[in-house]
């Protein structure tokens, strides 16, 4: 044999052998392989169900365009750890009113440690349970779920038993979200050619589940379905320190007698309290009725809840109100809820049930607006009362009038109130 054929031979050996070790593996754009090994898929890391918990709608799932489908489910924490979801499926084709509930649990296969990897099984139905991974979520906006309902010996899953959904949060999908999901679908082996878009005709007709007892808030928390405001959970594990910074109110539902809040700056003292400063407008346009308010918001001593505070306003001879933190992810938006007073079964009086819709930036995603309203909902407060706070006056509040080198500035008022209390007490 001649050295040519050696080398052709010895090449052709190692080629058969690399082929063997990538069985099971998928070019990726000539550069690498990726593994098409189910068990070899990235899911998402440090998965937390209390934060996926709440409703999602679903906008894209791959293979054929269904007749019957899932488009909003909501998922709730059971006492248990197990995450219930209930959904309604709708079909066009049978008209919207056809649609019918669909409730099922997902949990965590025994032994495994990848809180992500969870196995969804319908509630009452005889089949077998089926995977539910999170793929990607960032809990707010927009998830990737992925399922394979049977694979091959080699581990790979067949095409027709790969299931894909993209969820968001409101009922439609930002572009950069779509092509975030979609840049993922190729480490899981799915062509983005096999995404359909679910039908949004029946929307208006799926209302709430029926079947969903108790309501949870997106950070874990358990809303009872009697609406007690005792009942209601706020935000666990809050951290001060994250939430300190400039915050601008976006929506708010506090009465017509109240000057609109639109710009408040937090800073800790050193009882580790919030000193909250805020420009206040009279009403829309009349920014130069602008004035200030300066309060302290704390953690009553009876209350072990670091998000359950109360706002007390500096120099004034008011009661403190209720500070609830129901929500925040530090960056962008925050929920927060009061209740003044409460009727004699527990439940806030509508009159005296506020909250405030707060962000970051002086304007506020839809997907974001969406999630606390759906959180709002769920504490049984009527989110059409809410008004939108004016945005006219922004260059004059601030949020650099707030702030001076780094300390609060203390507003003319409130040395006012306390001379006028000085007076009184002589």
């Amino acid at each position: 044999m001649s050295a040519k054929a050696v080398v052709i031979c010895l090449l052709l050996g190692l080629l058969s052998g690399v082929q063997s070790a990538a069985h099971g593996r998928l070019k990726n754009k000539g550069v690498r392989t990726r593994s098409c090994v189910v068990t070899d898929f990235q899911v998402h890391d440090d998965f937390d169900v209390q934060r996926y918990v709440g409703t999602w709608y679903t906008i894209s799932q791959s293979g054929e365009a269904p007749t019957s489908f899932h488009r909003r489910s909501h998922y709730s924490l059971q006492e248990n750890g197990v995450l219930a979801m209930t959904t309604r499926r709708v079909s066009p084709q049978n008209g919207c009113a056809s649609g019918m509930e669909f409730v099922a649990e997902a949990h965590v296969p025994e032994g495994s440690t990848t809180p992500s990897k969870l196995l969804l099984q319908p509630r009452g139905v005889p089949v077998p349970a089926e995977d539910y991974w999170v793929i990607y979520t960032d809990y707010v906006d927009h998830a990737l779920v992925y399922s394979c309902s049977q694979r091959n010996e080699d581990g790979t899953c067949p095409e027709d038993r790969a299931r894909v959904w993209f969820l968001g949060r409101a009922g439609t999908l930002s572009v950069d979200a779509r092509h975030h999901m979609e840049s993922l679908l190729s480490g899981l082996c799915v062509e983005v050619s096999r995404m359909q878009d679910i039908s949004t005709g029946c929307d208006a007709e799926l209302g709430v589940p029926t079947s969903v007892e108790a309501m949870p808030h997106a950070h874990g928390g358990m809303v009872s379905s009697t609406c007690l405001v005792n009942d209601i959970h706020t935000m666990a594990n809050f951290d001060k320190n994250q939430y300190t910074g400039t915050w601008y109110v976006i929506s708010h539902l506090q009465g017509d007698i109240y000057p609109y809040h639109r710009i408040s700056h937090y800073t800790l003292d050193e009882q580790n309290s919030f000193r909250m400063l805020t420009h206040r407008i009279t009403s829309p346009g009349e920014c130069s009725t602008a004035w200030k308010f300066e309060g302290q918001a704390y953690n009553p001593d009876t209350s072990e809840t670091t998000s359950k505070l109360v706002l007390k306003p500096f120099g004034m001879p008011v009661y403190g109100e209720d500070y609830w933190v129901i929500y925040t992810d530090y960056t962008d938006h925050a929920l927060i809820y009061s209740c003044r007073e409460t009727n004699e079964d527990g439940t806030c009086k509508a009159e005296a049930s506020h909250a405030w819709m707060m962000s970051r930036d002086p304007t506020l995603t839809p997907a974001a607006r969406s999630h606390m309203e759906m959180l709002l909902t769920e504490m049984c407060v009527d989110v059409s009362r809410l008004v939108d706070t004016p945005h006219e006056c922004d260059e004059l509040l601030g949020p650099e009038s707030l702030i001076d080198q780094g300390r609060i500035i203390a507003p003319l008022h409130v040395f006012l109130w306390r001379n006028v209390l000085k007076v009184l007490s002589l």
